[in-house]
C-alpha cells in the first residue's frame, strides 16, 4: 500500500521538569498519511486517512547540542507530564478535525 504524508505539524513544550530536577524541552508532532486502497480480487478498496502523533524529548550532549530522543512520560514530573498530555490531546482534536476535513473533500465523510 502506498502512503503519501498530507498534512503534518509539530508544538513545542519548553520548560519542562524531569523528576530529577533537570530541564527539557518536548517536541509534539502529528501527522496525517493517506494510504491508497490496494485492489482485493474485482473490487477496489477505499483510500483511508491515518492520523497519529509522538513525543520527542531534546537531551542536552555533554558538548552542548541537543540531540532528539523518544520521550517517556514516566520520567518528567506529574505537572509537566499533565502538560505534554494536554498538548497531545488539543493536537489529536486537531488532527482529528483536519482528517474529517480531507475525507469531505474526497467525499468519503460519514
Amino acid at each position: 500500500m502506498e502512503r503519501t504524508i498530507i498534512y503534518r505539524t509539530q508544538r513545542t513544550v519548553t520548560d519542562v521538569r524531569t523528576k530529577g530536577g533537570m530541564k527539557a524541552h518536548i517536541c509534539v508532532y502529528g501527522e496525517i498519511a493517506r494510504v491508497k486502497g490496494k485492489g482485493f480480487w474485482i473490487f477496489k478498496l477505499p483510500d483511508r486517512y491515518i492520523r497519529r502523533t509522538w513525543l520527542m524529548e531534546y537531551v542536552k550532549t555533554v558538548r552542548g547540542t541537543y540531540v532528539p530522543i523518544k520521550c517517556y512520560l514516566k520520567r518528567l514530573s506529574f505537572e509537566s507530564a499533565k502538560r505534554v498530555m494536554k498538548v497531545e490531546n488539543i493536537m489529536e482534536e486537531e488532527l482529528k478535525a483536519k482528517c474529517h476535513e480531507y475525507k469531505k473533500k474526497s467525499g468519503k465523510a460519514e
